[in-house]
């Protein structure tokens, strides 16, 4: 028979035989004296030895004899071999590549799963959270139900030996010292407000990074059309800024990737600060770089608009005295503007032209009778930069006569300014547009051709007949009627679309229809801000 007792090692209470009890005491005081280990390291050491213990099968009310004090201090070596032998470490049972899978929480942004992954790997586990982030916008947010089932599925590193075992390292006195050494300056990175710190800060500097990549990308593809139809020295000086400034984005994106990682990994070395103040000045400099370009350029193009484009002023008393009717057969799009403006004066047009070709485009006008002909010559090449309206070979035309009855535009659009008079009749042929972008008219009557567009919004207007094909357009002001003869039947998406602020009345097909803020009848969609009750 063996006196038996009870002891607590890292808080778990144990019997123990007398012998191994002294045995115990005494390896543990060697362990202290010889690794000169503190309460911390101490505690991990008795929390490895209670793992081996339930190894041996020393649970519940089981005693501890001194053959298993044996068999720890074979695991875990003698404490005299440290003081021998530094440079030599007894391993315990395991291999050192054994590996487990744990929650890292000293590294853990929340939960430690990512960082438990990227121990097992031996990678940073920024690079694993960097892929997370991606794969949670690429995957609708299923990667965030994986990661929770991992968080409980996988058990947390608690332990100096389990932390050792999570890197494959080999659990020995001297590793389980050292980890326990780390895990106070863990503990920091650990704190909550820490936490929620290097989160908000990693994504948003990884929102900047990618809104900077985005706004380089955009730059670069809609960069093309500055160009306009031709190479020239504006041209070149305003792509080079473009260039330049892509060259800025990309170090800004750069930088914010750097500083996402900083805090991410929350260190920051002295080679990251060399780079990220390097970075920051060669950007600050491409950036200014880029404007000085840019500037320079805008003032070459404007100097080189300035002496291409060409104003005149046309005479057209013979042509438009006493007409009533326009008809506008111009076969050109965003390069030719046409606008006929109501006067009591002699009849007269200004031009404005930019070409740099000797054929200019110019303006025909022919008569028959009380009706003229417009329509604009040379202007073959007529694509237009979408950043600020030029064009090449393009014309402005703006016509000063006498108030008409009729405007009909088969190609391209016209504007008509009025001022006060009776009725109009508006008639538009396929994908045409008028504008009546001024004055009064009693009663306005438009046939509208399938794809066209009338505007009036502009325009003080009392009764409006509309008689249209499918897919137009139609916008106007404060009405006293409204007439429709609409389509039926139409394709798909191709209704006849009328926007409003008032319509004191609509009629379609004879019979008054009831309002409201939107009106849908067959083929028809009445919008209206003010419906009359």
């Amino acid at each position: 028979m063996k006196e038996i007792t009870r002891i607590h090692l890292a808080a778990t209470p144990f019997n123990v035989e007398i012998d191994a009890k002294r045995d115990l005491e005494k390896y543990l005081t060697a362990i202290e004296k010889s690794l000169q280990a503190d309460e911390d390291a101490l505690r991990e050491i008795e929390a490895r030895i209670v793992e081996l213990l339930a190894e041996r099968g020393v649970v519940n009310e089981k005693a501890i004899t001194r053959s298993d004090i044996e068999a720890i201090k074979t695991q875990l070596g003698e404490p005299g071999e440290f003081i021998d032998e530094q440079a030599v470490e007894t391993i315990v049972h395991m291999p050192s590549n054994d590996k487990r899978l744990f929650r890292d929480q000293d590294r853990g942004v929340l939960g430690g799963v990512l960082a438990g992954i990227a121990a097992y790997f031996d990678v940073n586990p920024v690079w694993f959270r960097l892929i997370a982030i991606a794969l949670t916008f690429a995957s609708f947010g299923t990667v965030v139900l994986v990661y929770a089932v991992l968080w409980i599925a996988l058990p947390p590193a608690k332990t100096a030996a389990e932390k050792l075992q999570m890197a494959g390292k080999p659990v020995t006195l001297e590793s389980i010292k050292g980890q326990s050494e780390q895990a106070s300056d863990a503990a920091d990175h650990s704190k909550p407000l820490v936490i929620v710190l290097r989160v908000l800060l990693g994504i948003g500097f990884i929102g900047a990074a990618i809104a900077g990549l985005a706004v380089t990308g955009a730059a670069l593809v809609t960069s093309t059309p500055i160009l306009g139809n031709e190479m020239n020295d504006a041209s070149i000086w305003l792509f080079g800024a473009v260039g330049v400034a892509a060259i800025s984005g990309i170090l800004f994106v750069t930088l914010m990737s750097l500083a996402a990682y900083a805090s991410f990994a929350w260190k920051v070395s002295k080679t990251m600060i060399v780079s990220a103040i390097i970075i920051t000045m060669a950007g600050l400099t491409t950036f200014g770089t880029a404007v000085g370009i840019g500037f320079y350029g805008s003032n070459v193009r404007n100097q080189y608009l300035d002496s291409i484009t060409h104003e005149e002023r046309v005479e057209l008393s013979t042509e438009l005295r006493d007409v009533k009717r326009i008809v506008s057969e111009s076969k050109s799009s965003a390069a030719a503007k046409i606008t006929y403006k109501v006067t009591n004066d002699t009849p007269y047009a200004e031009i404005k032209t930019v070409s740099a070709s000797k054929n200019r485009p110019k303006l025909a006008v022919t008569r028959s009778e009380d009706e003229a002909r417009l329509s604009i010559e040379n202007t073959q090449n007529n694509k237009c930069n979408q950043w600020d309206g030029y064009c090449l070979d393009s014309i402005e035309v703006t016509i000063y006569g006498p108030a008409l009855t009729a405007v009909e535009v088969k190609e391209g659009q016209v504007s008509y300014a009025a001022i006060n008079q009776p009725e109009l009749s508006v008639i538009t042929h396929r994908d045409a547009s008028v504008t009546i972008s001024q004055g009064s008219v009693i009663a306005l009557n438009a046939h509208l051709a399938q794809g066209s567009s009338l505007n009036a919004s502009d325009a003080a207007i009392n009764d409006v007949i509309v008689k249209t094909e499918s897919g137009t357009s139609i916008d106007l002001g404060v009405l006293t009627r409204l007439t429709l003869e609409t389509p039926e039947s139409c394709p798909a998406n191709s209704k006849v679309t009328i926007s409003a602020e008032r319509i004191n009345s609509i009629v379609k097909a004879g019979l008054p229809l009831a309002q409201s803020d939107e009106i849908n009848e067959a083929c028809t969609q009445i919008r209206l801000e003010e419906p009359t009750q």
